[in-house]
């Protein structure tokens, strides 16, 4: 009996996934953690998690409980310095009327270096655009967007909390017979002070007007993530709509 579970531990403690226990570079300038589990098969997703200004890798990394068990889960750092301890970002922001605008130059280089970063990604796990899911917060939520609809090559999920589309990229958005085949889940606060919830309706419009088989959760929130939203992200991930 001593040895059957012996066996047993053993084997329960080869079956969880491994997590990167330091920060990994992709040799292209952006640093990132990592959850890998230990069988990889055709129904396993590669999900990138895109933190928010102010956050760094780990911000997201730690609602992965809500993410299927059987996910490679990728969280990059955004190349900006904040400043500060544990401040990144994906572009800076100047006052704007309704909302933060971005320093263009740096969002399109951050929009650049994120999807050869995916791209990186897919080819060492060999996982393609289809099983992969771009998940971001704020200017991570942007970043996630902005992925699927101009990158739809590199992923067609994305699930955007509390972010928007940012109007600079909207000329690079590929055509609608592309978009038809992205997935979005939205996720925004009706009480959000810093982005307020008609950007995310805004967001909805937009894209269904695209094609894009978009779904918007609001909550009784503000900037910010709530234990309703992630229950919903959860379901959603584990009955993702079909294209």
């Amino acid at each position: 009996m001593k040895s059957v579970l012996s066996l047993l531990l053993f084997a329960f403690m080869f079956a969880m996934p491994t997590v990167a226990q330091t920060i990994k570079d992709d040799g292209m300038g952006l640093k990132y953690i990592e959850q890998v589990p230990m069988f990889v098969n055709k129904d396993t997703k590669l999900i990138v998690l895109v933190h928010g200004r102010g956050g760094d890798e780990t911000s997201l990394f730690s609602k992965k409980s809500v993410l299927p068990e059987n996910a490679i889960v990728i969280a990059p750092r955004g190349p900006i310095d904040m400043g500060g301890t544990a401040s990144f970002g994906w572009y800076n922001v100047t006052n704007g009327k309704e909302a933060p605008e971005p320093v263009e130059a740096e969002a399109e280089n951050s929009r650049v270096a994120l999807a050869a970063f995916i791209k990186k990604m897919q080819k060492k796990y060999h996982i393609n655009a289809e099983k992969t899911v771009v998940w971001g917060f704020s200017q991570g939520g942007a970043m996630a967007l902005s992925m699927v609809l101009t990158y739809p090559d590199v992923a067609k999920t994305a699930v955007n909390t509390s972010g928007r589309i940012l109007d600079q990229f909207v000329p690079k958005f590929q055509p609608k017979t592309v978009l038809e085949h992205v997935i979005v889940f939205s996720g925004h606060g009706t009480n959000d002070k810093l982005l307020p919830v008609k950007f995310a309706k805004n967001n909805k419009e937009t894209l269904a007007k695209k094609g894009v088989n978009i779904e918007l959760h609001e909550y009784p929130i503000g900037h910010e993530l709530s234990e309703a939203e992630l229950k919903d992200i959860k379901e959603w991930l584990k009955n993702m709509p079909q294209e």
